[in-house]
């Protein structure tokens, strides 16, 4: 890699000029075969234009992967997560050329990066550690991960944190265009401003990786001796605010776990099922970033969770509330629910707003999780789901009267990522039981869910 494509750009101006470089191109020929798409037929109008697309999105995967920083952010959301200022018949060529930017970016030389380890550490590596690979077994939009040995033979994975990357953030967040994505991709129809405040405030408590320990040390004692959930233990002692040494975890990616059995991908789905929104219940906290980069499925079948630098804490009362709608939801009570909405915060007027209309548009969104069924969540299923909630005259209706709350912005994230996920694995269960075990102590539902009662339990 040459010096110039190893340095992260920084500066507002700078990076924006670079994403707007890169992307130009492809935009003027798209617009170009837009506006000439009249003279020709129909179908050969629409595969040019698709060809122009997936041109278009294989550009924004090069930039914003070697932009890194908040910019590649958008990139990682919008591989799994729809994005409604799209067309939607172009949607899945931009999922699946962005999903290249969920694994990771291109390494940075170990060269740039090794002066952060020196620094932080405050001795060279060579001192600390037996055995050292330069060679970065996975980077992502904020550091990238070596693995070393230290003395007496433990395996360790050690993540540092780009040079320059914080500054680098604080650059794309700055930058409205990219607020405005961003806000678009995870809840289209709020105002940017106040999705904008959540994200930064969650994106920058990734730049601390003592932090990121502290909430990994958390989940790890939690699930220490889980059955089927791992969270590797933190080396305290070597951690800095830009560098994080955990144990080496080895396993399959999500990428090997889609090759399985359709009876393995359903158990991996029910696992992040209860992992990501199981843990919310039990620890009062979750993990908000699903993208399939953060876990790995180990030989003894359970499933690791590497990244826990956005983690946000909820408060019970605030999480009784919504386990109430959702009852709501159920039961069909539209006045329950308007009440439960407006006690959150959604409603912009309480008086104003349809509690039937309320109740229509929450039960399709929640329709996988509260309704008493096995249901296999399809891509197809998924699609439809967002079709449904993310078409125009039903965006324009509800957003006149609704808003989403700061506090609900990343629980909204998760569980869209979730189902995003779960649509990729094809995973079969019945996912309203499983949620009667958090909701009102139910008895387990599924052989998983009786092995991590006994585990809780203890």
């Amino acid at each position: 890699m040459t010096n110039d494509s190893d340095k992260l750009a920084q500066g507002r101006l700078r990076r924006g000029a670079q994403l707007a470089a890169g992307l130009s191109p492809e935009s003027a020929r798209l617009i170009t075969t837009l506006v000439s798409s009249g003279m020709r037929s129909p179908e050969k109008a629409a595969e040019l234009a698709r060809r122009r697309h997936v041109k278009l999105a294989d550009a924004a995967v090069e930039v914003l992967g070697s932009l890194r920083g908040g910019a590649m952010k958008v990139g990682q959301l919008a591989s799994f997560v729809d994005a409604d200022v799209l067309p939607p018949e172009y949607r899945d060529v931009y999922r699946e050329r962005l999903s290249a930017l969920r694994a990771g970016a291109p390494a940075m030389s170990f060269r740039r990066v090794r002066p952060v380890l020196d620094e932080d550490l405050d001795a060279p590596i060579e001192s600390i550690f037996e055995d050292f690979d330069e060679d970065a077994v996975a980077a992502a939009s904020v550091g990238q991960v070596h693995r070393a040995t230290l003395p007496g033979g433990r395996q360790v994975a050690v993540k540092v944190q780009y040079p320059g990357v914080a500054e680098a953030i604080r650059s794309d967040l700055g930058l409205a265009s990219i607020g405005v994505q961003l806000a678009r991709l995870i809840a289209p129809g709020v105002e940017p401003e106040v999705v904008m405040g959540e994200l930064r405030e969650r994106i920058m408590e990734e730049l601390d990786y003592e932090l990121e320990a502290a909430q990994q040390r958390f989940f790890a004692r939690a699930y220490r001796e889980h059955p089927f959930i791992f969270v590797p233990a933190v080396d305290t002692s070597l951690t800095r605010r830009r560098v994080l040494v955990s144990d080496w975890v080895d396993g399959r990616s999500f990428e090997e776990i889609l090759t399985l059995s359709q009876q393995d991908r359903d158990r991996v789905g029910e696992i992040l099922y209860r992992f990501f929104i199981g843990s919310l219940h039990r620890l009062g906290r979750f993990q908000t970033d699903p993208h399939p980069g953060n876990y790995l499925l180990r030989d003894d079948k359970s499933l690791a969770f590497l990244d826990f630098g956005s983690v946000r804490h909820v408060d019970p009362d605030e999480l009784q509330l919504g386990v109430r709608g959702l009852l709501a939801m159920q039961h069909r009570d539209a006045s329950e629910l308007r009440d439960v909405l407006d006690r959150q915060g959604y409603l912009r007027d309480r008086e104003q707003t349809d509690p039937d209309m309320l109740l229509e548009l929450g039960r399709q969104t929640a329709d996988w999780f509260i309704e008493d069924r096995e249901l296999r969540i399809t891509r197809e299923y998924v699609a439809q789901l967002i079709a449904t909630t993310a078409n125009p005259g039903v965006s324009i209706k509800t957003f006149r009267v609704l808003r989403v709350p700061a506090s609900e912005i990343m629980f909204r994230r998760v569980v869209t990522g979730v189902l995003a996920v779960l649509g990729q694995l094809e995973a079969k269960a019945n996912w309203h039981r499983i949620a009667c075990e958090w909701w009102h102590g139910a008895a387990p539902a599924t052989a998983l869910g009786e092995a991590e009662h006994r585990h809780f339990a203890k």
